[in-house]
């Protein structure tokens, strides 16, 4: 969803002309953005730390 535009971050639904908070929900320091959810943002870096082992569990991935 991320690579096709689809994952429904602030600069997605800001281009689709719904207004929305711009502050990340988990850090509040920065946009809501593909780049801060999944490279910047301490919050959302330490849920996908904590979730890795439990997919491989899984199988997942």
């Amino acid at each position: 969803m991320a690579l096709k535009g689809r994952l429904m971050t602030t600069d997605v639904l800001l281009s689709k002309g719904i207004i929305v908070d711009a502050l990340c929900p988990l850090c509040h320091s920065s946009d809501k953005i593909v780049m801060h959810l999944f490279f910047e943002c301490d919050c959302s870096f330490i849920v996908i730390v904590k979730l890795i082992p439990i997919l491989r569990t899984l199988k997942v991935c």
